[in-house]
């Protein structure tokens, strides 16, 4: 039964599992409320994501983009589909300089890696 003025609804699925759902719009949202929560100049907490100072208002700007890529990808890439994660055998922890990288795969004629493209904007 779908409420008016309402941004979720319950799903029952067989074996009484019972799910939320959100529109698109509510999902980024309840995702942008909580990173921001997160995302905290350096010097106020140990725990939160650290942002220079100086990108911190770049950061909230851009977040909205990044949730809405991100959402993106989940529900319409598949790895080894449309993109593959290429592992950096240097990276050692969250610490580390090096990180593993997404590299798009050309599903539309050849299907081959193409390591020289960049993603933009998120």
């Amino acid at each position: 039964r779908k409420e008016e003025n309402c941004d979720h609804n319950l799903i029952i699925l067989p074996d009484g599992i019972i799910g939320v759902y959100f529109s698109e719009q509510a999902a980024e949202q309840i995702t942008f409320d909580k990173i921001k929560e997160f995302m905290k100049t350096p010097e106020l907490d140990q725990g939160a994501i650290q942002i220079p100072t100086f990108l911190h208002d770049h950061a909230i700007k851009m977040l909205p983009r990044y949730i809405k890529n991100a959402f993106m990808v989940a529900y319409n890439f598949e790895e080894g589909e449309t993109y593959k994660i290429a592992k950096n055998n240097e990276a050692k922890g969250s610490e580390s300089q090096y990180y593993d990288s997404a590299i798009s795969v050309d599903v539309t004629s050849t299907g081959i890696l193409q390591k020289n493209m960049k993603y933009s904007e998120g």
